[in-house]
């Protein structure tokens, strides 16, 4: 394996985090990867989750200089409101992908790149649950901040936030 995807973490998560504050968990789990050599995090720059990942890695970067934060756009007109956050912006050869599976194929890049992911998946559908999925497929390894949620009887979610 390449030396820098053994480098390297992505995010995955959902958009929407319901008012969560994940900051302490991700910088913990963010943290344990740079002891164990992780220097570059790849992000997707799409909502509660990403952002919460961002300025974790951003802050950590006063501790551990090396580390690089990377945004990973899905098409030329992607617009992140934090790009503040990440050292550099860097669009895949995405240019033949049609523009709605373009997200898809940029979150199956950022996989392809790492050896590992922190990621706070908690429903079972969506872009993020299908990345998860091939994330563990390829084999990396993967903290996982949330287990799934599921609809009880009655319909409402049940949260069942644990460390995995």
């Amino acid at each position: 394996m390449d030396n820098r995807i053994i480098q390297t973490c992505c995010f995955i998560g959902h958009r929407d985090l319901d008012g969560r504050d994940l900051t302490p968990q991700i910088l913990y789990a963010a943290e344990q990867l740079i002891f164990k050599g992780v220097r570059i995090f790849l992000n997707g720059g799409m909502g509660d989750f990403d952002r919460q990942s961002a300025y974790v890695v951003r802050w950590l970067k006063k501790r551990y200089p090396t580390v690089q934060s990377l945004l990973i756009i899905p098409y030329l007109t992607f617009r992140c409101d934090y790009s503040d956050a990440f050292d550099e912006i860097l669009y895949p050869d995405l240019e033949t992908i049609p523009f709605k599976q373009a997200i898809l194929r940029r979150n199956r890049f950022m996989v392809e790149e790492s050896a590992y992911a922190i990621s706070h998946v908690v429903y079972p559908w969506g872009g993020s649950h299908r990345t998860l999925q091939y994330a563990q497929k390829r084999g990396l390894s993967a903290v996982l901040l949330a287990k799934l949620e599921y609809l009880n009887p009655a319909g409402s979610v049940k949260d069942r936030v644990a460390r995995a």
